[in-house]
């Protein structure tokens, strides 16, 4: 479309009022499906096509997209003609902040992602993107969005598109608080990202989210949040420590097994048993291709610390 053909096509917009039309129609037929995403397509192009955001907004747009997503929950195709209305939208800072001022639309967004996460991959998309799009706004991510994150990730693999929005979804929530980063190490991500194998164009920023898992790991995990250790553990450790030699008939199973499993810190000396610094982390990966910090030598972050000075 040349420039003067957009300039008339977007007077005429203004000039009959389109949007306004469109959005006075939605609650009017919310019982004709067809319509309705009809409608959504029309609001959607158009918002892709000129900056019409501000007139959506203005004419309290985001609240009927948002009744949209509430009544068709189960329609992908509508959902995916809304959501991608709130995915333009979300390219402003007013249209992010009213979003995340309805208190339903985070809600309404993870249970369209939750209902089609397995047929709708536009719609998968266009939710994980809008979900990346509102951190910028201060949207905290809760467990069920950052499961359903992984949830994607793991049902679409092979898709690169997919697959980088996941990436960057996880990495803007990771980097919003303290919480989250415990949250998103807790999920289970880490050995998705290692064990299974993703497009090559994704290889970089997967490197890039292992490397800042394997750092902040230490960071978020203390030894004092795993369980408490219980005596036989104690009793092994403290053999361990004082480089005690028992006769094997003496041992009672369970510390027989503690004794097998202990590790002892290459920077104190000291024994350590079943916690944070004992966890998998691979030296390699074939698909991966990449080196991480090895940290599983020493008992606390303290003694890491000491170790690299």
């Amino acid at each position: 479309m040349s420039d003067n053909l957009r300039e008339t096509f977007s007077a005429m917009i203004l000039q009959e009022n389109i949007i306004g039309v469109l959005l006075q129609m939605i609650p009017k037929y919310l019982n004709n499906p067809d319509l309705i995403q009809q409608i959504c397509f029309a609001l959607g192009n158009l918002l892709s096509m000129n900056d019409f955001e501000n007139l959506l907004i203005s004419q309290n747009g985001i609240p009927l997209v948002l009744l949209v997503l509430q009544e068709f929950p189960h329609n992908s195709m509508i959902l995916t003609e809304a959501i991608f209305i709130l995915k333009n939208i979300s390219f402003s800072e007013q249209g992010r902040t009213i979003i995340l001022q309805n208190g339903s639309a985070l809600d309404l967004l993870l249970e369209a992602l939750e209902n089609h996460l397995a047929g709708n991959s536009e719609l998968v998309d266009l939710c994980i993107n809008l979900l990346s799009d509102l951190t910028f706004s201060g949207l905290m991510a809760s467990e069920r969005a950052i499961k359903l994150i992984v949830q994607a990730l793991l049902r679409y693999k092979s898709n690169s598109n997919i697959v980088t929005q996941c990436l960057t979804a996880i990495s803007k929530f990771y980097n919003s608080s303290d919480q989250q980063k415990i949250m998103i190490i807790r999920s289970g991500i880490v050995k998705i990202l290692l064990e299974e194998e993703f497009p090559e164009v994704t290889k970089t920023p997967i490197q890039r989210l292992l490397y800042h898992f394997s750092m902040d790991r230490l960071n978020y995990f203390k030894p004092s949040e795993t369980d408490v250790p219980t005596l036989g553990e104690l009793a092994s450790r403290a053999i361990c420590n004082k480089q005690l030699t028992v006769p094997e008939q003496y041992l009672p199973p369970v510390l027989e097994k503690h004794l097998l499993t202990n590790k002892l810190c290459n920077v104190c000396g000291l024994c350590y048993f079943n916690h944070f610094f004992e966890t998998i982390w691979y030296s390699s990966n074939s698909t991966v291709k990449m080196t991480l910090p090895n940290f599983i030598v020493t008992c606390s972050y303290s003694c890491l610390e000491r170790g690299k000075s």
